[in-house]
């Protein structure tokens, strides 16, 4: 189903959604009598194709020719996305699932506080490397091949102030005492 959507194969991926679908409701109807935490995982496939079949949507309402109102729903699904992952365990792996559904229509950097929390999440996890990736991806560049003041992107001018915070806080936390220091002094 997400190939098809990636493809603009619309009508294809829900096809694919609702097959999806009906395979998991025999699946989570045996797993929600014995207990939450076995049914969780399902639940979360079940919101990701619920996700999955608003990003149809979302990439149906690019097409409109109303542009305001197709802009206006399309804002309000953004809003609903946040909210709903706030609403989930702050596990990597569910909020990896649900983040990368999104990003078939919506680029890191129109969510790209949910993809620093994202990016925390996984610094908290253990998943320092995954964290830098992520981080390094919102940036669009690594700032540590930046050394001349001169150059754009060199300490906090990165034209992202939010996200090379998270990006230096995050060197703090990994580095060293003198990556630590050098973090400092990029700030200044």
């Amino acid at each position: 189903a997400a190939l098809c959507v990636h493809h603009g194969q619309h009508a294809e991926a829900c096809m694919y959604v609702d097959s999806a679908r009906q395979l998991l409701g025999t699946e989570l109807a045996a797993l929600v009598g014995e207990s939450y935490e076995r049914a969780y995982g399902s639940m979360v496939r079940v919101q990701q194709l619920t996700e999955l079949e608003e990003v149809v949507v979302y990439s149906q309402l690019s097409q409109e020719e109303d542009r305001e109102a197709a802009d206006a729903k399309q804002s309000l699904m953004r809003a609903m996305w946040r909210e709903r992952i706030r609403g989930v365990q702050r596990k990597v792996e569910v909020w990896q699932g649900l983040l990368l559904v999104r990003s078939l229509v919506l680029p890191m950097s129109e969510e790209a506080e949910t993809w620093i929390k994202f990016a925390s999440l996984c610094q908290k996890s253990g998943r320092t490397r995954q964290a830098h990736r992520t981080l390094l991806q919102l940036l669009q560049y690594n700032p540590a091949t930046i050394s001349d003041p001169s150059v754009p992107g060199f300490g906090a001018g990165s034209g992202a102030p939010h996200v090379m915070l998270a990006y230096l806080k995050h060197m703090w936390h990994v580095g060293d005492q003198t990556t630590r220091q050098n973090t400092f002094l990029r700030l200044q």
